[in-house]
């Protein structure tokens, strides 16, 4: 293995991690204020977030090709979202017939929502129309998909379905890891990869939950053909 292969696999993202975080909770109240923002620091120091990088100001997870930079049309807009956000505010509804005891995993997804970043949530029920399922919520007005998945392979998978579900109104896709191990950067170019190739023409943003937290949120606009 290369050295440049080595620096992206996961236990260099980790090192990554472990080293910043470590650095910053040793770091005085001011510089943590200038590296993270008042919000920032805040989310750090409830441990909101599972990586101080998705926080950090002028911090960029761009790929590099030699020595030249690929500016693809995604970008973080974690800190856009807590800026925002009105944590507990906002009521978690049901649909007609909405059977609660066969969604458990979307009724835990829309409670994390709520609690962090608040609005109203309407949990919808499964209805197949012409071999098109809803998708599972309607917040702040858009149309929301929950996917369960084990890997950025899955996450593949999932975002291919998910886009259809909600592209009558899209808000965007929230793709749970629950426990299991990924790399942010594959993530984000399985996110490019299909949001590319798929029927979405505006903004759609990807919301990604690890071990019930919300980890990051990316956002995804699609390049116009020339």
């Amino acid at each position: 293995m290369t050295g440049s292969d080595l620096l992206q696999t996961e236990h260099a993202e980790d090192r990554v991690n472990k080293g910043g975080t470590d650095h910053l909770k040793k770091a005085s109240a001011e510089t943590r204020k200038k590296l993270l923002g008042v919000n920032g620091v805040v989310s750090f120091e409830e441990r909101k977030v599972a990586d101080w990088r998705v926080i950090a100001r002028g911090f960029t997870g761009e790929c590099m090709t030699t020595r030249f930079k690929v500016r693809h049309k995604i970008q973080s807009v974690y800190g856009l979202y807590m800026n925002l956000a009105t944590p507990g505010e906002g009521d978690i509804l049901y649909d007609v017939n909405y059977r609660p005891n066969k969604h458990h995993d979307e009724i835990k997804a829309a409670g994390i929502l709520n609690s962090i970043l608040g609005g109203d949530i309407t949990l919808l029920e499964e209805v197949n129309t012409l071999g098109t399922k809803r998708p599972d919520y309607v917040w702040r007005g858009k149309m929301w998909e929950l996917k369960t998945v084990s890997s950025e392979k899955a996450a593949d998978r999932a975002m291919r379905k998910g886009v259809k579900q909600i592209a009558k109104n899209p808000g965007g896709i929230i793709l749970n890891f629950g426990t299991n191990v990924f790399s942010t950067k594959r993530c984000k170019n399985v996110i490019i990869d299909r949001l590319k190739r798929s029927e979405i023409k505006t903004t759609i943003d990807i919301i990604i939950l690890k071990q019930d937290k919300i980890f990051n949120i990316f956002r995804y606009k699609k390049a116009k053909k020339r």
